[in-house]
């Protein structure tokens, strides 16, 4: 990575949408024959600290999760996912708002950003494995790949009172894998890790999850882990130059549904 960011860009943010494909995966069990659909709410909580250069002038970004409340302004996440056989595919967006002011050797910012994030891929089932018992949740590797838009719009209020504003926007291609590992009847590990970018869209970028699942009924469980995304990206020169090096990372918290 070109530039060190502590833990995450844009803001720290709380938010009910459907839950990720990097959460929770279908259920490798399910009959061939039949679709299987998901959508769960949860909570994620995205703390920032990164770097950001607007029309040439650049800040650090640092907001912890205690700063959550006083510096969001909208965020909104959604996720749907669907599979058949080995085969599944899954939509995922994300939107935040967020305002924050940063000490800088300038004197004080104001920093505005917005984050749309969406992707689209799909998913093969390589494998798949028995539980601990019968009544278990079998265990799955499957590989992904797809398409992750990104569009980050950053707004500067300099100590001048100059605002520069500017927006860049680009796709990432993505390739990566994913497994459930039953623990339990009940318990059930999901990780899914994958990169993108190559230089096609941004630089580079990343991905990770880690969850726990327990199924209270073979429609619904719970969900909880930790998620973080990080992006290199810049475009344009002098003036018009535009930078972000970030990572977007928090815990995750959710209900999943499964019909």
């Amino acid at each position: 990575m070109t530039k060190t960011m502590k833990t995450g860009l844009l803001s720290s943010l709380l938010t009910v949408g459907i839950v990720t494909a990097t959460s929770s995966p279908l259920q490798a069990g399910d009959s061939g024959d039949d679709w299987r659909f998901i959508a769960a709410p949860y909570l994620w909580a995205m703390s920032i600290d990164g770097d950001l250069t607007v029309r040439g002038r650049s800040t650090d970004v640092s907001i912890g999760f205690d700063d959550i409340i006083s510096e969001l302004d909208f965020a909104a996440l959604g996720h749907l996912e669907a599979g058949k056989g080995r085969w599944g595919i899954f939509f995922d967006n994300v939107y935040s708002r967020v305002s924050a002011d940063e000490d800088t050797v300038i004197g004080t910012v104001k920093l505005e950003n917005t984050l749309f994030m969406m992707e689209i891929g799909g998913l093969f089932r390589v494998s798949q494995w028995s539980g601990s018992s019968p009544e278990a949740t079998p265990g799955a590797f499957e590989i992904l790949g797809g398409a992750r838009y990104w569009e980050i719009t950053g707004e500067l209020t300099l100590p001048n009172t100059e605002r520069p504003e500017q927006t860049g926007d680009w796709t990432d291609p993505f390739v990566g894998a994913r497994v459930s590992i039953p623990l339990s009847d009940k318990l059930l590990l999901s990780l899914r890790g994958d990169v993108g970018g190559f230089s096609y869209g941004s630089d580079f970028s990343w991905n990770v999850v880690g969850l726990l699942g327990y199924e209270f009924t073979p429609l619904i469980s719970a969900w909880g882990g930790y998620r973080a995304l990080g992006v290199e990206y810049d475009e344009g020169s002098g003036n018009n130059y535009f930078e972000i090096d970030a990572t977007f990372h928090g815990p995750m918290l959710g209900v999943m549904f499964r019909f």
